[in-house]
């Protein structure tokens, strides 16, 4: 119904954790349109992020979601986690994670350890940190992400 020929995934907390999975398991006629993530307040290991937050209603939704916690249901954790799966993202993509300094809920370090993992397999990426606590950012924001992923270099 809406032809396109580039597609820019975009999401925030756990919308960021799925649009990073979606793109590197995506089908292939997706990936070949995808020019760019925006991943804003998100984790490539769920199951790390249920160790790691400090947000109650964050393990609810998960166990929820995932049938379990890690501990009983790991396999799942790994499937819906962007690390277990980076190998299948398109390596034309860019991506822009931000990462909020005073975030309890999703800790900056699991942005930084995304950042290293697409650096690792020469994906072109780049870390916005914010000096907020977990939550929607200012629109600018969001306009900066978007127009690294959609430049035409990253100088």
């Amino acid at each position: 119904a809406y032809p396109t020929s580039e597609i820019v995934l975009l999401g925030c907390s756990m919308g960021g954790c799925t649009v990073l999975n979606y793109a590197a398991c995506a089908p292939d006629n997706i990936k070949e349109k995808l020019k760019g993530i925006v991943s804003v307040e998100s984790a490539g290991d769920l199951a790390a992020l249920f160790d790691k937050t400090s947000a109650r209603i964050v393990k609810q939704a998960m166990v929820i979601m995932l049938k379990g916690t890690p501990k009983d249901n790991l396999k799942a954790y790994q499937q819906a986690s962007f690390f277990y799966n980076i190998q299948g993202l398109p390596k034309q993509v860019k991506v822009a994670v931000v990462s909020a300094k005073k975030d309890s809920t999703v800790p900056p370090e699991m942005q930084k350890q995304i950042i290293e993992r697409l650096q690792a397999i020469k994906v072109d990426s780049r870390l916005i940190e914010i000096d907020t606590n977990h939550g929607l950012p200012e629109p600018s924001v969001f306009i900066d992400a978007i127009k690294f992923t959609l430049a035409k270099d990253s100088a």
